[in-house]
């Protein structure tokens, strides 16, 4: 029974101690992420070959150093933007692959959402790919 208190008491303290220590700045009044970009993998293989493939999807604005995620046939990507200047994307399969496995850099606007979809033309080779292309198009 002590411990079990004595357990509750360090816990009670740790979260008091952690909401104290808040900076009085952390609320921002700047608005973040008005707009959203959705990237979806274009399903072009068997099914056991797209569980392998993985896209890496570089962001980058104003010539600053790219973020990445990434995007698989199954789980689409999406990003909040900002709502002003461009953006570039491009994609690349994230695997063992040979060929054209990156897609040429795609420019966006951040004013306005956006659906690409990511249309990898690879076939599977042994434990990675061979591509011919990859391409960025916009849906919808």
């Amino acid at each position: 029974m002590l411990r079990r208190s004595l357990v509750a008491l360090v816990a009670l303290a740790l979260v008091a101690g952690a909401t104290a220590v808040l900076p009085a700045g952390a609320q921002t009044t700047e608005r973040v992420g008005t707009h959203t970009l959705v990237v979806t993998v274009k399903k072009t293989m068997a099914p056991a070959a797209e569980k392998r493939l993985a896209v890496l999807v570089l962001i980058s604005q104003d010539d600053a150093a790219p973020a990445g995620a990434l995007a698989t046939p199954g789980k689409p990507l999406t990003v909040l933007q900002r709502s002003r200047g461009p953006y570039r994307i491009k994609a690349e399969i994230d695997s063992t692959c040979r060929g054209g496995c990156s897609a040429p850099t795609y420019r966006i606007s951040g004013s306005a959402n956006h659906r690409l979809e990511i249309v990898p033309s690879c076939r599977p080779a042994g434990a990675g790919f061979v591509c011919s292309n990859v391409r960025i198009v916009k849906v919808g």
